[in-house]
């Protein structure tokens, strides 16, 4: 077989569900340069998994086009690929590099179901303002021959189906500067990024889930939701904000973007997020528990030192300590949710006081009290509490009590001891 007068001169990939698109630009030489087409019998395409051209594989042919379809999702694939002309004489194989394959990774079908398919994130910050895009996964905006994919629910008409949309553009939304969204300086941020199904068109959406104190806002995919248009004076949690304003649409979750100290400077003034993640399988949304630790005091503990029944924070050297669990959050954007559950009774009638202490803090974070109507009588209480986590540090949660007046306040000694007091401490996504 002779050398064909057909040389490739460019080989492009693009993704598609489970395949990849290959394209390639031929160029005649000799005294056919102008007929390339007339020459060109079909292009043969090679791929490999690695970057080596000698473990690659005829997987399609084409003129000059053609589909490797049936691929392994999410799996980057190498691509290169020679002519043969009307005599079937072979060209060149191309690119030329045995190890200069062109790169190309597969859309998974499976990716929808998490989140985007041939998507990712960007965030950056220019002159102050938060600008979020959806891009493919090789970085740049979606086209129409490379778009970016998202299924959504579709229950009308009785039946459960998914309806697959396309981004086929440039997408993006800019918070400008001065939207504070409920951050604060120096308080853990996040905000999560969701695209809403406007009647078939996507558009892209931000919301902040806490109040940045105890409140947690729910993101669910179930229901149908509004958002406002974005602006300076658009600064509320709680809040879906877009480019512009949508009305009740179904919406899916992109992901969420961190700044674990919040505003660095001046709220509203955005500076480019600590941590941008894509949303996937497992992945808690917020109010989920990612952590919770819990921890019983021993039988008969008791003591005898009082915490004053009035209008005073209990003190750290007040009252006496039950039980202390040290704990460590996952994220300082996240919250912390505290419990504690005590049987207990008191030699004399008197109120009970029990607080929930951090580390060596002097003041109790939160309070809760009881009242033993009869000398040596049962009583119980119950404490939840929840606050911003701040760090990733490290904290102590130390839950110490006592009586008003003069006694011996005993845990843990009624229905044979099965009532053990516990402190809970857990992790809740923010």
């Amino acid at each position: 077989m002779g050398t064909s007068d057909i040389a490739i001169t460019a080989l492009a990939a693009t993704p598609t569900l489970r395949g990849n698109k290959l394209k390639a630009t031929v160029l005649a030489t000799g005294p056919a340069a102008n007929i390339p087409n007339l020459l060109l019998q079909t292009v043969i395409f090679y791929a490999s998994l690695t970057n080596d051209f000698a473990a690659a594989a005829e997987v399609a042919r084409g003129n000059p086009e053609a589909l490797d379809a049936g691929l392994i999702e999410e799996r980057t694939y190498y691509y290169w690929a020679r002519a043969i002309d009307a005599s079937g004489n072979l060209g060149a194989v191309y690119p030329a590099s045995p190890t200069a394959g062109v790169a190309c990774k597969a859309i998974g079908l499976s990716g929808l179901a998490f989140g985007l398919a041939n998507g990712r994130i960007e965030a950056s910050a220019p002159a102050g303002a938060l600008t979020v895009s959806i891009k493919t996964s090789a970085g740049t905006d979606p086209t129409p021959d490379n778009p970016v994919y998202m299924a959504f629910p579709n229950d009308s008409g009785g039946i459960g189906s998914y309806s697959i949309l396309s981004i086929v553009a440039a997408l993006s939304l800019t918070l400008p500067s001065g939207m504070k969204i409920g951050g604060g300086v120096g308080q853990p941020l996040r905000l999560w990024l969701v695209l809403f199904n406007d009647d078939g068109v996507l558009r892209l959406s931000i919301k902040n889930c806490s109040d940045g104190a105890r409140t947690i806002f729910p993101l669910l995919e179930s229901g149908i939701e509004a958002a406002t248009a974005a602006s300076t004076s658009a600064n509320n949690f709680g809040v879906f904000y877009a480019s512009q304003a949508i009305g009740a649409k179904p919406y899916r979750i992109v992901g969420y973007m961190d700044w674990a100290a919040g505003f660095a400077v001046t709220i509203g003034v955005w500076t480019v997020p600590d941590l941008v993640r894509m949303f996937s399988a497992g992945m808690p949304k917020p109010g989920d528990s990612i952590q919770d630790f819990s921890q019983s005091a021993q039988q008969g503990l008791s003591t005898t030192s009082l915490i004053p029944y009035d209008n005073t924070i209990p003190q750290s050297s007040e009252g006496g300590e039950l039980l202390a669990v040290p704990f460590t959050p996952k994220s300082a954007c996240n919250f912390i949710e505290i419990e504690v559950l005590m049987s207990l009774r008191h030699t004399a009638i008197s109120a009970v006081i029990a607080a929930i202490f951090i580390d060596s803090a002097t003041d109790a974070v939160v309070v809760g009290w009881t009242y033993v109507a009869v000398a040596n009588g049962p009583a119980q209480m119950h404490i939840r509490y929840r606050l911003p986590a701040a760090s990733t540090a490290t904290r102590t949660y130390r839950i110490r009590a006592g009586a008003a007046v003069a006694g011996t306040l005993t845990v843990n000694v009624y229905m044979l001891n099965t009532a053990s007091p516990f402190i809970r401490v857990a992790e809740l996504t923010g």
